[in-house]
Parts: structure tokens; sequence; C-alpha cells
């Protein structure tokens, strides 16, 4: 996966739009939805992500937070 499609987690993750705490809200949904695309992938993330995600969280977004723009990139 090249980019996370606009409407997933990791998308709106990296743009600032949503913090980390929404990733449970995500991955409720993928529970209940009637889809047979891998959490991975309707997360937004990589198979290397994901694998690092489920390893361990906060280490994942210790250095995800890294990718994520500042307000004062978002401000523009």
């Amino acid at each position: 996966m090249d980019q996370p499609r606009p409407d997933s987690f990791m998308h709106r993750y990296h743009s600032g739009q949503l913090s980390a705490d929404a990733l449970e809200d995500f991955v409720e949904a993928w529970h209940t939805c009637d889809t047979a695309e891998p959490m991975s992938q309707f997360l937004g993330m990589s198979q290397a992500e994901y694998a690092a995600w489920v390893d361990n969280p906060q280490a994942f977004f210790e250095a995800a937070n890294h990718m994520r723009p500042t307000k004062e990139e978002i401000a523009g």
C-alpha cells in the first residue's frame, strides 16, 4: 500500500485530523462492518506498520508522531 485512502485512520492521523485515541473507534468499526478487507488495509496501515502496532502500540505511535505535521505546518 503506497498511500492510505483518505478516509482511513492512518491518512487522517498523519494529516493531524485525528489523535491516536481514535484508533479504537476504527478498530470497532472494522469489527462491526461487513468488509472482507483486512484490518491493516481498513486502517490504512502497511503490513509492517500493522505488525509494529500489534507488537507495541505505544512505540508505534511514538514513531508515527515524527511523521505527523506540526500545528504550524497544518495552519500553512
